[in-house]
């Protein structure tokens, strides 16, 4: 997020993505948790552990340290938890994603309005329904993108340069059911 106080506006971005390495295992006994701990690739991703008692251990960035903690854990503190840090500093696949973000808010800011010149002028829709090259169905795919000023609230649709106006008959549902 970007907060311009002087001229009073906004740039708000994101990025949405699938890929993540956010895991969790209930066990009990030390290898599944060491199986667990390699399989979300320590010592690049750090580690969070739960007790069953409210106990919640942080910065575990080796298999050696978990077995440690994990053996000078009580039973009745058993079953435990453990679960991938997914706080940026420890979890290079989220530290990734926020880096996207990043260039999607630069990308914004330097996207200024036609009308009133002020930054921020993006997406804020898509409009769909590109004809099927083969059979002129409309498609899922996009067709034009809608751009939005936040400060005078000029929009303006823009289309995409796919295929001359057609798509591809493997999105198409009719071609390609």
């Amino acid at each position: 997020m970007l907060i311009d106080t002087l001229h009073g506006f906004e740039i708000i971005d994101s990025e949405i993505s699938p890929h993540t390495n956010f895991h969790l295992v209930i066990f009990d006994d030390w290898r599944s948790a060491e199986n667990f701990a390699l399989r979300i690739g320590v010592p690049e991703h750090g580690l969070i552990l739960k007790s069953s008692q409210g106990e919640i251990i942080k910065e575990i960035q080796d298999v050696d340290s978990s077995r440690k903690i994990l053996d000078a854990m009580p039973d009745y503190e058993r079953p435990l938890t453990m679960e991938t840090d997914m706080r940026a500093m420890r979890n290079p696949t989220h530290m990734k994603i926020i880096g996207m973000a990043t260039e999607n808010l630069l990308a914004s800011i330097f996207c200024l309005c036609p009308v009133c010149a002020t930054p921020g002028f993006k997406i804020v829709n898509s409009i769909n329904c590109l004809p099927c090259l083969q059979c002129g169905t409309p498609t899922r795919l996009v067709r034009r993108h809608v751009y939005e000023c936040s400060t005078c609230l000029y929009t303006e649709q823009r289309k995409l340069n796919m295929n001359e106006g057609y798509g591809d008959p493997q999105y198409c549902d009719d071609c390609n059911p």
